[in-house]
């Protein structure tokens, strides 16, 4: 059976200290954002420009790939240009790091306060944590639609997690999750009160639906594949992979330190030895496979040891995260493994989960704290300990982002801008065209000016555009990234 919710152990004290922490992981990701003003990543550019078309065009804001449930937060800002969006993110970010901190309290869990910096530091989160992308905002409702399910405000809950369906795909997977709760989880009340509550469920899509009937008089838009609906279920040029793939980078995705206190949290998975025998022989299997094994039986095994885990985590105190966890997991897994909806397999994705890897890490953190208290370490080594892997955890994500080349595109793209801004060869053209984002947002252009060419998923489109533009066009065309996408070089 499942357990009923946890008690709640929040106690006010240390709020100096907490406060001190937040402001200063505030001051590294809005510093950082004055370094890279812009990054260099396409996704969160586009999602700017789209918000800031909005007060033309609302209705570009109502597709599926806008996500307009994590985009509406910014649309005052985005007529006052992309730096005060991003410090917007910033701000965004901290909320979801002190609400991580209340978490912990409410699992009574000592040290709560380090469970901010466990989750500004996870190196894909510190990526995104300033710009405009729609794990963090989904994150924000999984963690509050959790809280109050444990406070058993039941309703408030399914309306929260409701939401989330609006700011990313893995929302309508949390919904169908937190369906499964209200019929079964003990407390909630009789058959007919649970029936009652499930409409709850179905808010954040209607709010989307009846926005996409108001503006473009069609309430299904965001699901129709002529229109609003991004992603085909399947096309040749979709990428993919192993279903192992996001098991086999997670190392990567939390970073030496917290990949450490992230194995020591799972002390309640070490405690069934069935599970664990499993997961070693399901990896021995893997590793000494043919590929084709790797791709057909081997994923249906993987499967069925993540629902295993699933429910022998119910006992758990926060069960309700794992199994959040887990899904977003699996249907990643999943997608890249079939090459569905345009999976790329990125690992920002895990993002999405990201509070709940700060609570096991952060359990991890009092383990190794409990254990070195028993071998009787002095307290200033022990602080020493710790005092160094907080810095190496703190270097850990901007090593990561030092280290992609995307994110150096903005200081190539603003000397072109710069460059052409001083000879003046916008000038008197008659038309622009630009497949770098980052140039639109520089050159501050209303939205959707009438003489820049739009931007066309379609290669023959694209190139049929290029040819009939009049003569004059200045084309800001960036053959690298350009050619990769559209295989047309100027």
């Amino acid at each position: 059976m499942l357990e009923a919710p946890p008690a709640l152990h929040y106690r006010a004290r240390g709020r100096l200290g907490r406060l001190v922490m937040l402001l200063s992981l505030l001051g590294l990701i809005v510093g950082w954002l004055f370094i890279f003003p812009i990054n260099g990543d396409g996704d969160p550019t586009w999602h700017y420009l789209s918000v800031h078309d909005a007060w033309k065009d609302p209705g570009g804001l109502m597709g599926s790939w806008s996500r307009p449930g994590a985009m509406v937060v910014y649309l005052w800002q985005a007529r006052h240009g992309i730096l005060l969006c991003r410090l917007t993110a910033a701000l965004l970010s901290i909320l979801i790091a002190w609400q991580t901190m209340r978490l912990a309290d409410d699992l009574g869990l000592k040290n709560a306060a380090l469970a901010a910096p466990f989750f500004i530091l996870q190196p894909f989160v510190f990526e995104v944590a300033n710009d405009l992308m729609t794990e963090l905002p989904t994150a924000l409702c999984l963690i509050v639609a959790l809280r109050l399910w444990w406070r058993q405000r039941w309703v408030a809950s399914a309306l929260v997690i409701s939401y989330s369906a609006t700011t990313r795909p893995e929302g309508f997977f949390f919904c169908a999750m937190w369906c499964l709760m209200l019929l079964l989880w003990p407390g909630v009340g009789s058959l007919k009160r649970r029936a009652a509550m499930l409409p709850a469920l179905a808010a954040g899509c209607a709010a989307w639906a009846i926005a996409c009937w108001i503006i473009l008089h069609n309430p299904l838009y965001f699901i129709d594949p002529n229109s609003g609906w991004s992603w085909r279920v399947t096309r040749a040029d979709y990428p993919h992979g192993s279903f192992f793939h996001y098991l086999v980078l997670w190392p990567e995705y939390c970073g030496p330190v917290l990949l450490g206190l992230f194995v020591l949290g799972l002390g309640g998975l070490r405690r069934k030895p069935a599970i664990v025998l499993a997961a070693i022989a399901l990896a021995a299997a893997w590793l000494g496979s043919s590929q084709s094994v790797q791709t057909t039986c081997l994923p249906w095994a993987g499967i069925a040891l993540v629902a295993w885990t699933a429910w022998e985590m119910r006992r758990d105190k926060i069960a309700i995260g794992w199994w959040a966890l887990l899904i977003v997991l699996l249907v990643h897994s999943i997608l890249w493994w079939k090459g569905l909806f345009a999976s790329w397999g990125l690992l920002r994705i895990m993002a999405v989960s990201s509070p709940i890897v700060a609570v096991i890490c952060l359990r991890g953190w009092n383990a190794a704290a409990a254990a070195l208290g028993k071998w009787r370490i002095s307290p200033f080594l022990r602080g020493a300990v710790a005092g160094i892997a907080l810095l190496v955890m703190t270097a850990t994500p901007l090593v990561y982002y030092l280290n992609e080349p995307i994110h150096f595109r903005i200081f190539g793209v603003r000397a072109v801008y710069r460059e052409a801004m001083s000879h003046h060869w916008l000038e008197g053209a008659p038309m622009y065209t630009f497949r770098d984002p980052i140039t639109l947002v520089l050159l501050k252009l209303p939205p959707q000016p009438a003489n820049v060419l739009p931007f066309l998923s379609d290669r023959n489109q694209e190139a049929l555009a290029l040819l009939n533009a009049p003569m004059g066009t200045i084309a800001f065309w960036d053959n690298q990234h350009a050619t990769e996408a559209k295989n047309i070089t100027i």
